[in-house]
């Protein structure tokens, strides 16, 4: 079987060419200018002002402002027992060397989250660790976050109505 072939070179290899130069050549052509000027360039100012108020979903247990001069979040509160009363907190403290009171009504459980906190319990220093410790009624409780971040206890409290 005879190759086609025009000037002795094969009629596949110029077709490839041919269409390698096609390809290459069709980003050249002059487009509308009306598109040609999309995306390129700074944005329009808008229309209208843009809403300054942060949207989105709040998260479930925000930390609050509290009067130690740290902040608590609620983590959970029982109300299944008219009778018992279980609340479970979080208090955080910023990293300022001072020393925050916290006076506990109910008697609780203590459990120190982070390991740049000094915790003292009626003017007793307690050790930090992940144990979790007993505090009695009113008894006066101060943390101070000794590091470069916040200190941080949780505290088990169980109150009997």
């Amino acid at each position: 079987m005879k190759k086609i072939t025009q000037n002795g070179y094969p009629m596949k290899q110029l077709f490839a060419v041919a269409g390698c130069l096609a390809a290459m050549a069709l980003p050249a052509w002059p487009q509308d200018d009306q598109l040609a000027a999309q995306g390129h360039g700074l944005l329009p100012e808008p229309t209208v002002a843009a809403d300054a108020t942060l949207g989105g979903v709040p998260p479930p247990h925000p930390f609050v402002s509290d009067p130690s001069g740290g902040y608590s979040s609620v983590l959970f509160q029982s109300t299944e027992d008219p009778n018992f009363n279980v609340t479970i907190r979080d208090y955080s403290f910023p990293p300022d060397q001072q020393a925050h009171a916290l006076t506990l009504q109910t008697g609780a459980l203590l459990q120190t989250r982070s390991d740049t906190g000094q915790v003292s319990i009626a003017k007793e220093r307690i050790q930090a660790t992940t144990a979790r410790i007993a505090v009695p009624a009113g008894a006066p409780v101060e943390v101070t976050a000794s590091g470069d971040t916040a200190a941080v206890v949780r505290v088990y409290s169980f109150e009997a109505k």
